[in-house]
């Protein structure tokens, strides 16, 4: 367990600066009277990161397209298949609410992360979207490929996390 604390504090002291920058990002989203640069606060104040946000907002979910790298018949039936599917799982998850909130996480701190994961209960697949805040990343990767490791701050009582990660 201490390594992994080490770990995860090297990871955090790394991220710091870019922690500090998502707070300063959020607080001129709702509104602060802060001045970058300046001692006093703001008298008055409207809102324009937060209308130049909201009036780039897009609830437009695209359609899923798969096209075969070598025409054929069968497989030009197998992508259709994979289409289908794909709009089937779509349907059963709530993503016009999480590409809402990814688009305003993506204007808001410069970008998202979704995490795809398995849940054995369910049988299936979960789909996430974390702040970008709750993730923490190996330091000096910059690609999630590359990493060996990231921590993901998450928000679970002690018996969810058991019921989640108990082996069958």
């Amino acid at each position: 367990l201490d390594f992994f604390r080490a770990l995860y504090e090297n990871a955090k002291n790394a991220y710091g600066d870019t922690l500090d920058g998502f707070d300063r990002n959020i607080r001129q989203y709702q509104g602060s009277t802060e001045i970058d640069g300046g001692k006093e606060s703001a008298a008055t104040v409207r809102n324009i990161t937060y209308e130049l946000i909201e009036s780039q907002i897009s609830s437009d979910i695209p359609q899923p397209k798969i096209d075969p790298e070598a025409y054929s018949e069968e497989n030009v039936r197998l992508a259709a298949g994979i289409e289908a599917l794909l709009r089937s799982q779509r349907n059963k998850l709530p993503f016009e609410e999480m590409n809402d909130l990814d688009e305003r996480f993506t204007y808001v701190y410069g970008g998202s992360v979704w995490l795809c994961e398995w849940d054995n209960e369910a049988g299936g697949v979960e789909i996430s979207l974390i702040p970008p805040k709750d993730f923490i990343p190996q330091p000096e990767v910059y690609s999630t490929d590359s990493m060996e490791y990231c921590f993901i701050k998450s928000y679970s009582t002690r018996d969810e996390m058991i019921r989640r990660f108990r082996l069958p």
